[in-house]
């Protein structure tokens, strides 16, 4: 990529150089003063300037400034009005001091080694040695006066001939001198002005920066400020300044702010070339591009280049800050009293205008790529991005053995998991949505069909809400009755036929309660019994067409009630959401009792589906009860269920059922009591790893001896699959050959890889 591209080519000023040129040439003996900040383009104007009014005019320019210029005012002075002589005199003056060098040195070298030089050479060699140094020694001591000499040539040069070509003598960064060298230049303007004289004077610079104006010697000598054109101004080139960007970077830019703050600033195009450089820097050697958001990453050099006092304080509160995982709660540059402390009251009301654009631009928004406060240290400069772009991630997701163990996964910190699920998160979701929902949909369903009551990760619970919401929005919009229900049938319906087609891709079976399953483990209206759409909501309210379990149990519980009936009811995988359905998945709580609509879901009361709930298999019992209730264990105790059932408590029947379903997987494998393994054996991860082999093995009662046998041949296959160095590890448990401790680490690898393993289940069927 050339330069020119990322460069605002020069901006013609012609128009407004002719017009002044015409003023130059017609007002003589004025004084100017061309006002404009540093690198506005002052200089470059007066040159074009220059140009128009070469034939009547000669412009004599005085930079005084230049930090490499020790010489006096008179020296400088006579340089620039006379610059072949200067030249010319510079040259015979170096002579000089290398011809005396010269000289000294023969005459020294007469003395120490007595070589016979002829008279007249001696004589010479003294005389040029004599007079030259009697030169220096007069002007040093200012018997000569060089200085004066050369200041009234050059004044008598600038006052000029009227009948010739006047001079315009332009003073440039007038407001950068020292105090001292201000006083000698209204000096100067005098004694140039006394008598007859042609010259015109600008003065260049800045008036709100002048060093000493309180005697106001300005305003008595100056006879008109000069602005510069407008063009000149941020209001002119702000907008060829984004479309640069925006041009270099294939990315609509019409709605970004930076634009707007160079006008505020007054930056001058000087620094928007500057600014540009930068850009291009960060964003195509960086390649940044596509992997930071461009109007923050913008700010972030803007702030960098002219606020750098911002810029550092949010560097410092990401240092300070970047071992926390949470990097959106650090406050890091909108507390206005740090970031302003350093400034003085007479620009508050400045700062609170640029601290509004600042909270603007750097405000939370849900895009992507992440935004400043979540990925800080991407944005900023000199700093490398590796968050993959839009592009790299629609490659990774249709990548079939990527997306797949990343969707199977439990909840992972692994970057690419991570930044799929804040592009799932964000706004402009809804550009790629077509692209990549179908294969999402189909990764998703995959984790959830890998295994038993598999429990999704985050990235599938959102991956199947950004599904129901694009079939909720790709139905028609119309007007319908509160009563009328049908959007809701139209997406369950539509729903279960993309499921259909995605099972049927992917050479599985899924039946409808597995459906239920995926449903209430991975839809937000579904997350817990106090959720709070309510069945009046999700019936009265077009904007809330969600699938819920009021929508599930109005649609299904005839089938549901089907399923229910059939011979062999229990044993399957998955019977236990038939019942659900038709119990509205939760127990009656008080906010749905409340609502009147509940009511016309005619939900039946426990007690009448207490058979069918006993039929169920072991793992499909714990299943159900973990739902309704939220864990198995509160069945005791629990008012809904007080009546009785074989001559007990039916809360009391549930719990115990459920405990010895519980202490079955505990004691499946004998530990030390107290042990880590005992507390291993112990835990929810291993007791649902357990009912999850049970599934498989359709081991419907998992409390006698034979399928706890069973259980633990499968467990004992798929530890040997796993580790091919350590086989048969529960057949030496058994024989003491294995301690607990190797045992527990074998055990805790076993859960670890199938956590990861979406194919874990074929190598024990």
């Amino acid at each position: 990529m050339t330069k020119n591209k990322w460069r605002i080519p020069t901006i013609s000023t012609d128009m407004y150089a002719e017009e002044f040129a015409k003023l130059l040439i017609d007002e003589s003996n004025k004084t100017f003063f061309l006002q404009g900040k540093w690198g506005s383009g002052k200089t470059e104007y007066l040159k074009n300037v220059e140009k128009k009014a070469k034939d009547n005019l000669n412009f004599i320019y005085l930079e005084l400034w230049k930090p490499d210029f020790n010489e006096s005012l008179s020296r400088q002075l006579f340089d620039a009005t006379h610059p072949k002589l200067a030249k010319r005199a510079t040259i015979v003056g170096h002579a000089l001091v290398t011809l005396t060098i010269v000289c000294s040195l023969i005459l020294a070298i007469k003395g120490v080694i007595s070589i016979n030089l002829p008279n007249y050479a001696f004589t010479i060699t003294t005389i040029i040695a004599t007079v030259v140094i009697n030169l220096f020694s007069l002007t040093k001591n200012k018997v000569i006066n060089v200085d004066k000499i050369l200041m009234s040539s050059s004044i008598k040069m600038l006052k000029g001939n009227p009948k010739i070509c006047p001079n315009v003598l332009i003073i440039d960064d007038f407001d950068r001198l020292s105090q001292k060298t201000q006083g000698e230049l209204y000096r100067l303007f005098n004694a140039i002005q006394q008598g007859r004289s042609s010259c015109r004077i600008i003065f260049v610079g800045n008036l709100n920066n002048i060093k000493d104006n309180k005697n106001n010697f300005l305003d008595k000598i100056i006879d008109q400020v000069i602005a510069l054109p407008f063009v000149l101004n941020p209001q002119s080139f702000s907008n060829r300044l984004v479309e640069i960007i925006s041009s270099n970077l294939n990315e609509d830019l019409s709605r970004v702010e930076i634009g707007k703050l160079f006008i505020y600033e007054h930056r001058t195009l000087r620094e928007a070339n500057h600014f540009l450089s930068y850009v291009e820097d960060e964003f195509c050697r960086q390649k940044k591009k596509g992997r930071v958001q461009t109007d923050q990453e913008l700010l972030i050099i803007y702030l960098y280049l002219f606020h750098k006092d911002r810029y550092q304080k949010l560097y410092e509160d990401w240092q300070k800050e970047k071992n926390k995982k949470e990097l959106s709660t650090i406050a890091y540059c909108m507390d206005s009293n740090n970031l302003l402390e350093t400034k003085t009251a007479t620009k508050q009301d400045d700062e609170d205008e640029l601290e509004q654009y600042i909270n603007k631009i750097l405000d939370d928004t849900v895009k992507y790529p992440p935004e400043f406060q979540r990925h800080q240290v991407a944005y900023f400069l000199n700093e490398k991005s590796y968050i993959p772009t839009v592009n790299n991630l629609i490659i990774s997701i249709q990548n079939d053995e990527i997306i797949k163990p990343l969707a199977y996964s439990k909840d992972s910190d692994q970057a690419l998991y991570q930044e799929i699920f804040e592009f799932l998160n964000s706004v402009n979701l809804e550009d790629y949505i077509e692209e990549i929902i179908p294969q999402l949909a189909k990764a998703a369903i995959f984790a959830m069909h890998s295994e038993p009551r598999h429990e999704p990760n985050s990235l599938v619970t959102k991956i199947l809400e950004n599904c129901e919401t694009r079939i909720e929005n790709s139905l028609p919009e119309a007007s319908y009755d509160k009563r009328d229900s049908k959007p809701i049938k139209d997406i369950l319906s539509e729903t279960h036929t993309i499921i259909s087609n995605i099972t049927k891709n992917l050479d599985i079976e899924m039946s409808l309660t597995e459906q239920f399953y995926i449903y209430r483990s991975c839809l937000l209206s579904f997350r817990s019994p106090e959720s709070d759409y309510s069945v009046t909501r999700i019936f009265n309210s077009k904007d809330n067409r969600l699938i819920s379990k009021y929508a599930l149990t109005k649609y299904y519980s005839k089938k549901a009630d089907e399923i229910e009936n059939q011979k062999d009811f229990g044993k399957n995988l998955y019977d236990a959401e038939a019942l659900l359905v038709q119990l509205c998945f939760f127990k009656s709580t008080s906010s749905n009792i409340l609502d009147v609509s509940y009511y016309h879901l005619k939900i039946p009361p426990i007690k009448t589906k207490v058979a069918k709930i006993e039929q169920l298999a072991d793992f499909e019992y714990v299943a159900f009860w973990d739902c309704y209730l939220g864990l198995g264990t509160r069945a005791k105790g629990e008012r809904i269920l007080n009546f009785e059932y074989k001559n007990k408590i039916y809360g009391d029947y549930v719990y115990n059922r459920y405990k010895e379903i519980k202490q079955t997987a505990c004691n499946l494998l004998k530990s030390n009591k107290g042990s880590e393994l005992e507390k291993m054996l112990n835990s929810r991860e291993w007791f649902a790893f357990f009912l999850r082999i049970a599934a498989i093995t359709h081991q419907y009662n998992v409390r006698n001896n034979f399928s706890q046998k069973v259980i633990l041949n499968k467990l004992a296959q798929l530890l040997d699959s796993y580790n091919e160095k350590e086989i048969n590890l529960l057949s030496k448990r058994l024989n003491g050959e294995i301690s607990d401790d190797v045992l527990l680490r074998n055990l805790q690898d076993l859960l670890s890889q199938v956590k990861n393993d979406p194919e874990w289940v074929s190598r024990i069927k």
